[in-house]
């Protein structure tokens, strides 16, 4: 009867242990995966800028989107920019054919661990929190924070880097149409999303044009812009 009753206690520690096991799936200080479906509601009061969770890739910290992402998932979260937070998922959509293409172009955009704060517009209207995630051939993933707004004054971020750059029409295109495009202004001496590495050289990358722009003085006309083909 003792080793019958003993047998049965260290059974039930098992079934005890097991149970603790499934309650704590991760060890203290283990990196957690990126979730693999959009949350169920935007997890943030700022319009744009967050990120379920940040993810654990190389280059992450220098740019938006690192490596070659084989799709991309589109999660919505429309709202009113007068009270956010908590904006439930409207819709979400998923994009391969065109993956390849808006990670490439969000990976030149300009980043930075921290921007600096600055003025915004304060025009009412409705804007729309975008989560894109990102999924890599070896399993791996990792979300990009972002929104379209009326006052185009959006912060975009990985979790750990962050553009001022803005896309979100673009966003709201590759979500509707299933087609990306990185967003271009009109007039192309208004300004530029700019491209990745402007922090630390004067003229990043290998630039095959040049777009020279002259401001006018006194409200007289501007001049219109002058290009020139060919290597700098």
């Amino acid at each position: 009867m003792k080793r019958a009753g003993w047998i049965g206690l260290t059974a039930a520690a098992v079934v005890v242990a097991c149970a603790a096991a499934v309650v704590v799936p991760y060890a203290v200080g283990e990196e957690r995966p990126v979730p693999s479906t959009c949350p169920a509601r935007w997890g943030s009061e700022q319009i744009g800028g967050w990120v379920p969770a940040a993810a654990d890739l190389d280059e992450v910290e220098d740019t938006l989107v690192p490596g070659e992402p084989v799709s991309a998932l589109i999660c919505v979260y429309p709202g009113q920019n007068a009270g956010t937070g908590g904006e439930p998922l409207a819709g979400s959509r998923t994009l391969t054919d065109q993956a390849a293409a808006m990670a490439r172009d969000l990976a030149h955009l300009p980043v930075a661990r921290h921007l600096p704060g600055r003025a915004c517009t304060l025009r009412g209207g409705l804007p729309t929190n975008y989560l894109l995630r990102f999924a890599y051939p070896d399993g791996r993933a990792l979300w990009v924070g972002s929104a379209e707004e009326p006052n185009s004054c959006v912060t975009t971020t990985n979790g750990t880097a962050e553009t001022p750059a803005y896309i979100g029409p673009g966003l709201a295109a590759a979500y509707r149409e299933g087609v990306w495009r990185l967003p271009q202004r009109a007039d192309p001496c208004a300004g530029v999303p700019g491209r990745r590495g402007q922090g630390e050289s004067l003229v990043p990358g290998e630039p095959v044009e040049v777009l020279v722009c002259a401001h006018g003085r006194n409200g007289d006309p501007r001049p219109a812009p002058s290009r020139a083909a060919g290597r700098p």
